[in-house]
């Protein structure tokens, strides 16, 4: 029998409805609408109220309403001629709040693009925001198919991205725990999912500075990754390259990763990094690890 924290309730349409309880100190109706919000993306700017249940599995009342509210508050604006709802105005202060890391992205732009020129791949920095790498430039050859879905504004997997991991990586224990407790972690088949061994690999990272992702996070792409340092020697970034899978041989592997940790070299050094090498590597004791940082 359930208890009045959780009571249920039915809609005149007859669907199920939770109420606005808390529990576990979570208010489900807060965390319903904010779940809407995530959905927005790069990718996928907008989004109509079907699109919204298809998406969500919201009960047609409950997103209904939980549309409205966002949209009174203006999270959210409708487009009368698509009839799709968009992010509103209401989240702009809250974007300006990240805004200065992504000062990063004029200062290195040029490295990016001649990345790419060198290795002929879809090219990415990202930062982080909350656990999550936030990806605040990116650059694609002309001939590269992922260069529309793959623009900057993204917010990438933690565990199934390259960059994720790098980022991860760089963590104390107890930070990696905080952010890997999160529900929200988007992982594929591929993913390191025992902790042990997530543990493991986050520290290989931590010290040999770089990352890989073999189709964990988009199906027939595989990433590589490492980290760019700032003048106090903190990871302020991760550069990454992604290429199809069929082309990820040992060989092409070998060589983005040499391409990689030149391009980070010269980006750290034009953050101020000191300690670097010529192939991008940080010496042991110029910058945290995972184990020091534990």
């Amino acid at each position: 029998m359930r208890t009045d924290a959780t009571r249920v309730g039915i809609s005149p349409g007859g669907e199920e409805e939770v109420d606005d309880a808390q529990s576990g100190g979570v208010i489900r109706s807060l965390a319903k609408g904010l779940r809407v919000l995530r959905l927005f993306s790069v990718e996928k700017p907008s989004y109509s109220v079907a699109e919204i249940i298809e998406a969500t599995g919201y009960p047609r009342a409950t997103a209904y309403r939980l549309v409205r509210t966002l949209e009174v508050e203006r999270y959210l604006v409708l487009n009368p001629e698509t009839g799709k709802y968009h992010i509103g105005p209401a989240m702009i202060p809250a974007l300006y709040s990240v805004k200065e890391p992504s000062n990063l992205m004029p200062l290195l732009h040029e490295d990016l693009l001649a990345l790419v020129e060198e290795v002929g791949e879809h090219a990415a920095l990202a930062i982080e925001v909350g656990g999550v790498p936030l990806v605040i430039d990116s650059a694609s050859n002309s001939f590269n198919p992922f260069q529309l879905s793959l623009g900057a504004g993204r917010m990438d997997g933690t565990v199934s991205t390259a960059q994720g991991k790098i980022m991860l990586a760089y963590k104390s224990r107890r930070e990696r725990e905080l952010i890997l407790s999160s529900p929200h972690m988007r992982r594929r088949i591929g993913t390191i999912l025992n902790l042990d061994e997530l543990e493991a690999e986050l520290d290989r990272i931590a010290k040999e500075g770089i990352a890989f992702d073999y189709e964990e996070h988009w199906v027939g792409l595989c990433g590589i990754s490492v980290p760019v340092w700032d003048g106090s020697n903190s990871l302020a970034a991760a550069v990454s390259c992604l290429t199809a899978s069929e082309k990820f041989t040992d060989e092409r592997r070998l060589r983005l990763a040499a391409a990689l940790k030149a391009c980070a070299a010269r980006m750290s050094s034009k953050l101020g990094a000191v300690g670097q090498t010529v192939n991008g590597e940080v010496p042991q004791g110029e910058a945290p690890t995972a184990s020091a940082t534990a």
